[in-house]
């Protein structure tokens, strides 16, 4: 009994790890609501110089990360990962990974993470390097990406964007009428509102592009606008019912740190004392009655010039930002 133990012991530790991720590019996260875990998948982080995307699953509790090893699927960016409230999993849909001789190669399979192990669930997702975002409303995923031509990476030829419903395993297109978007893309729902929210770039100009359930409205903003950026953090506030948008890359390719929100008619600026460093590429997620910024690329400590990927967590809550980790 006393050796039994032992090798359950050792087999825990082996595949489950308290450590902090690395710093990694093109991660995402989501918030499993019920287990109360921000969970991290995908992305990249330099190995021995080398870019490598590992496999396994972060989750953090509030206080400490847990890394976990289970068979399932192979690393990746440019993925969908969102909680689905319905099934009480989170969902892994599509993305880009690494294949060999540093090819990259478009996957478009679908699995679920209960919080221990992965199941494959589909290979078929109509779109590839899908955005995702959960629809509390009528219990189902939005998954926005690019239709156009799914076996290569094209990014200039993505021009035929498509938006479909993921429930209860099946798959149903809902419009192909939407915003084409070159550059990368962010999608938010506003469940007070009942609409999909996103946000894109046209000739310096900020339109918001919004999706009813019925057809797209195009809202263009005229005044107090943000300016042109890619690679910017997005999420909805359940707290204060509106989108927030953080930092991303300007046209000039220099970082941004600016904070605004969307309340379905107009942008406003949020000047806070303390906030986050300038960054691209940080994700959102909105965890126990506040937003959480994970991670980003950030400016090298001078005097080296170029950027790194980080790992902190910042909270936004009550009109406060707040380093967390």
């Amino acid at each position: 009994m006393r050796l039994l133990c032992s090798i359950v012991l050792i087999l825990f530790f082996a595949t489950t790890v308290f450590s902090q991720p690395n710093p990694r590019h093109l991660e995402e996260v989501a918030y499993d609501k019920i287990r109360n875990r921000l969970i991290l998948f995908g992305g990249a982080e330099l190995v021995n110089g080398r870019p490598e995307e590992p496999s396994m699953v972060y989750e953090w509790d509030g206080t400490n990360w847990k890394r976990l090893e289970s068979p399932g699927p192979q690393g990746r960016r440019g993925h969908g990962w969102i909680y689905d409230e319905n099934r009480k999993e989170t969902i892994l849909i599509g993305g880009v990974t690494e294949g060999k001789v540093l090819k990259d190669s478009v996957v478009f399979d679908v699995w679920s993470w209960n919080g221990s192990s992965w199941k494959l669930h589909t290979t078929n997702c109509p779109v590839k390097e899908p955005e995702t975002v959960y629809d509390p409303v009528n219990k189902r995923i939005l998954v926005y990406g690019d239709a156009n031509n799914k076996t290569a990476i094209n990014y200039n030829a993505a021009t035929a964007f498509e938006l479909w419903e993921y429930k209860s395993g099946k798959w149903k297109k809902l419009s192909d009428a939407g915003p084409s978007i070159i550059s990368s893309r962010m999608i938010a729902f506003d469940s007070e509102r009942n609409r999909l929210v996103i946000p894109v770039f046209d000739q310096q100009q900020m339109i918001v592009w919004e999706w009813t359930g019925q057809v797209w409205e195009k809202i263009v903003c005229e005044n107090n606008c943000p300016v042109y950026r890619t690679r910017f953090a997005l999420a909805y506030d359940q707290v204060e019912k509106e989108t927030f948008l953080f930092g991303g890359l300007t046209q000039e390719r220099s970082q941004s740190g600016d904070f605004w929100k969307w309340n379905g008619k107009r942008w406003d600026s949020i000047e806070t004392k303390e906030r986050p460093s300038v960054r691209n590429s940080a994700h959102f997620a909105f965890c126990k009655e506040q937003l959480v910024l994970y991670g980003g690329s950030v400016p090298e400590t001078p005097p080296a010039k170029g950027i790194k990927a980080c790992n902190e967590i910042w909270s936004w809550k009550n009109g406060n930002w707040k380093l967390v980790k």
